[in-house]
């Protein structure tokens, strides 16, 4: 039998998927991804929920829930996401086209997180006809590229009975090792106004951008406060800090439109990793105050707008992390390291139920780029894991 033979379902099911964008800025087709769901998930004989946020935008925000009830005593969460990053301007092929080089699947969202969709599909389908040994939910939200305020935020929020488990697998993860957990997320956005004028008469009026060039050489040392933070979880081996510690990065700088004309307003993007721990509210005040002295010191006004979202960590010793370890150890044969992600995902609002949350995925290469891939193997073995968890017995 072929690699392939096992997966034809899916990859089928993940070539239909990719087809659709889903672009997570435009929203154009969450409501025809969400169709086919549906529909297949019916075909196999599950239940669907699909659960629409009101956003404010007006456009349609569906969310699934899928489930495998079998009458068990317990309940595995699986959770990924169908939204995409935009197709990129670099592309130059059809992304929206998947196609296969070797062992390898090229297109929008075969890794992130479309590949992770159709694999648990292909399992529902599967132990929908052989029997398990736990119920199964699987929860495809969306917007996850954009923050999840109106998928999974939305979902822990307003439905958290369908969520209810015990212990959820974040698909979209990787191999690398079992994520105990997730850093918090906050972004900040500093706006500057001033007079605009002709670069022909500098001396006519005041160059923000001149303004805000030792304003940021400070800013940057902020660096130094975030990395005074350190959480109790352990960081990911390839990182250069043995537990997870607070980050800093300067990540957007936007002003002007002409060589020739002095811009009348900056924008300055800062991007915060907070550790586990740590409170939003608190950490968004620090961050404020101490922008509110720089600007102070260097004579500027500015609007400063921060949002964040709290991280989470689970302890390895807890049950649920000790089953899907044992679980990875007797597929890999080794023991996995189990560690932190340094990023945020959208396991962050499914811990805040009380429900341990792990991720642990297809991993892919290079997502949000028109690289993006995944192996055969790699969905191979997300298969094999996710049927050996839910027949595990404890």
């Amino acid at each position: 039998m072929k690699e392939t033979d096992c997966l034809a379902y899916e990859l089928d099911l993940l070539e239909k998927l990719v087809a659709i964008n889903t672009d997570s800025l435009k929203k154009k087709n969450y409501e025809k991804i969400s169709r086919l769901l549906s529909k297949e998930a019916k075909n196999i004989g599950l239940k669907v929920k699909i659960c629409r946020a009101r956003a404010s935008d007006h456009k349609s925000r569906p969310n699934l829930i899928v489930e495998l009830d079998r009458g068990c005593k317990q309940t595995l969460l699986l959770a990924t996401h169908f939204d995409t990053v935009s197709p990129s301007k670099e592309t130059r092929r059809n992304m929206l086209k998947m196609h296969r080089k070797g062992k390898r699947l090229f297109g929008l969202g075969v890794c992130d997180d479309k590949g992770a969709i159709a694999v648990a599909y292909g399992v529902l389908k599967e132990l929908a006809e052989s029997g398990c040994s736990k119920n199964i939910k699987l929860v495809i939200a969306c917007d996850e590229e954009v923050g999840g305020k109106y998928g999974l935020k939305y979902l822990s929020l307003k439905h958290a009975k369908d969520l209810s488990a015990d212990g959820c697998i974040v698909l979209d993860s990787s191999f690398k090792h079992i994520g105990v957990g997730c850093s918090g997320v906050m972004g900040s956005i500093i706006t500057f106004k001033s007079k605009e004028g002709h670069a022909g008469y500098p001396f006519m009026t005041q160059n923000i951008v001149h303004l805000i060039v030792p304003f940021l050489k400070d800013l940057v040392g902020y660096r130094k406060i975030m990395q005074k933070k350190v959480s109790v979880a352990d960081a990911p081996s390839f990182a250069p800090f043995e537990k997870v510690i607070g980050r800093m990065s300067v990540t957007m700088l936007n002003a002007g439109h002409k060589t020739n004309a002095i811009p009348g307003s900056a924008k300055v993007g800062v991007d915060i990793r907070m550790i586990p721990e740590a409170k939003v509210q608190h950490e968004k005040k620090q961050f404020k105050d101490f922008v509110k002295k720089l600007l102070k010191k260097h004579s500027l006004k500015a609007n400063v707008w921060a949002l964040g979202s709290r991280g989470y960590y689970v302890s390895q010793d807890n049950k649920f992390v000790k089953e899907v370890t044992e679980v990875v150890t007797k597929l890999k044969k080794r023991k996995p390291e189990l560690a932190c992600e340094l990023g945020g995902q959208d396991g962050r609002f499914i811990a805040r139920l009380g429900i341990a949350t792990v991720g642990y995925g297809p991993g892919g290469k290079d997502p949000h780029t028109f690289k993006e891939s995944i192996t055969i193997s790699e969905l191979e073995y997300t298969k094999k894991f996710i049927i050996a968890l839910v027949k595990h017995e404890n």
